[in-house]
């Protein structure tokens, strides 16, 4: 197919269908054209991993993706057939949600060090309450950023994100200093964009307007991933796709009206992939995708402060979609409500309830941040909307939720939702699979092996180095 002949078959197809559907099938038939070196296992010589060395990594992480999703976007799914190691049962950890997931990532270790479980914390001691964690003094465990640039501060360190609360954690120092040489976010994060320059570059945020918390389109933070690469070539970017989620919370995982975005999103990748190839710098990067958590489909909503209300019980609860950690006002009381929770179950309504001394099954922490009593609510169901409110809140959550209508959720643990990719594809890997179980808090370790970077001080995580054929 000559290039004049693709066009005049856009331009005629652009008046029969969406604007949408026009730009996926444009994107894929430019990519035909072009002749994609990595769409065929004959052009592996020109594609992915075949440099002598690895010398930069992409930790891509697709917010809110299932395990499914990388084998909906056509594209994707075949460079991971072709040239990737893909685990199967690779698992988040609880809760499943997105600020606990990154600092779990990105410390190699779990809740119970990092010290954070959650999108919020509340410390009971002090009354204090932060919906998103602004403050990289709560993080209890040193992060992958801390570990490399102690060892090497020439190690140029980048975050390109469109889930403004993910650089405001992990981009500093615990001490307050901004480590990070670039950070690319959107308005809320308190960041501005460094360096200036790249104002002019990149453009001002393209901000989900539909979403709770000013999320960026992943059609801005990959054009500007791929400048950061371009112009600085950091020798470790961190890169949020935030859009994955952002529309599961509007439309549902499971919704027709979100299916369409994945193939957007594979069409974007693709771009991405060609633009480094022209650049040379495709075949030796480490590519390393994941995601911080999944999402299931919300049909009910539990009104817990109403119930434990109803039954004698007064506590603040931090709501993390579908658990919740409850500050009881009479700790010692935490068996009976624990009973009384546990009797939902029958009902279809609660999975799990259980009191801090059992924290440790779920790897969360015992300090007191994380409450008396974790509940864990049956697939389907959410605990209310996102935040801090106590048995003596005014306005029940069930009409907070109905408000806000968000179809989609997370922050329990469905398959759904704790179901993640990991994959790796990069000079010295070898194409292949493996059912073996691994976790989110294996991604830093097994960079760090394979970068020969300092792992962080409190990773919990083990490399993977060998299982993926690391030559």
């Amino acid at each position: 197919m000559t290039k004049k002949l693709s066009i005049t078959i856009l331009l005629e197809y652009y008046m029969l269908v969406s604007r949408r559907k026009f730009l996926t099938v444009a994107a894929s038939t430019a990519l035909a054209t072009l002749g994609f070196p990595f769409l065929s296992k004959s052009g592996a010589t020109r594609g992915f991993g075949n440099a002598e060395e690895i010398e930069r990594v992409i930790l891509m992480i697709l917010d809110g993706s299932r395990y499914e999703y990388v084998y909906r976007m056509p594209h994707l799914r075949k460079i991971v057939e072709n040239f990737g190691f893909s685990f199967t049962n690779a698992e988040t950890i609880m809760t499943s949600n997105t600020v606990a997931a990154h600092v779990s990532i990105i410390t190699g270790a779990y809740p119970e060090k990092t010290g954070v479980s959650g999108n919020a914390i509340y410390i009971r001691e002090e009354d204090f309450y932060q919906f998103v964690m602004h403050s990289p003094r709560h993080i209890q465990a040193e992060t992958m950023v801390e570990s490399v640039k102690k060892q090497d501060d020439g190690i140029k360190v980048a975050f390109v994100t469109g889930k403004w609360r993910v650089p405001s954690n992990i981009a500093f120092s615990r001490d307050g200093g901004l480590i990070a040489d670039i950070v690319l976010t959107g308005y809320r994060s308190g960041i501005p964009i460094t360096p200036v320059e790249y104002r002019n570059v990149v453009g001002i945020p393209e901000i989900h307007r539909q979403s709770l918390g000013s999320d960026v389109r992943d059609s801005w933070c990959i054009p500007a991933a791929y400048q950061v690469i371009k112009r600085d070539d950091p020798d470790f970017m961190m890169l949020n796709l935030a859009s994955t989620d952002v529309l599961e919370h509007i439309y549902g995982p499971d919704s027709p009206k979100f299916a369409p975005h994945l193939l957007d999103l594979d069409s974007m990748l693709a771009l991405l992939f060609k633009k480094l190839e022209n650049e040379g710098k495709l075949s030796s990067t480490l590519f390393v995708i994941t995601s911080d958590h999944g999402q299931h489909n919300i049909y009910n909503v539990f009104n817990m402060a109403e119930f434990l209300k109803k039954n004698g019980y007064e506590a603040e609860i931090l709501l993390e979609g579908s658990s919740a950690f409850l500050y009881l006002r009479e700790p010692e009381k935490r068996g009976e409500v624990v009973e009384l929770l546990n009797g939902l179950k029958a009902k279809g309504i609660v999975k799990e309830a259980l009191p801090v001394e059992d924290y440790h099954r779920y790897s969360l922490p015992k300090n007191g941040w994380a409450g008396d009593v974790l509940v864990i609510l049956q697939e389907g169901w959410v605990a209310g909307f996102w935040g801090l409110t106590s048995t003596d809140a005014k306005i029940p959550l069930r009409r907070i939720r109905s408000e806000v209508s968000v179809p989609g959720d997370h922050g329990g643990n469905s398959s759904n939702e704790i179901h993640v990719p990991m994959i790796f594809i990069g000079p010295g890997i070898q194409p292949g699979s493996s059912s073996e179980r691994v976790s989110i808090v294996d991604v830093a370790p097994t960079i760090c092996d394979l970068m020969g970077w300092k792992m962080p001080a409190d990773a919990q995580g083990r490399s993977l180095a060998e299982v993926i054929g690391y030559a």
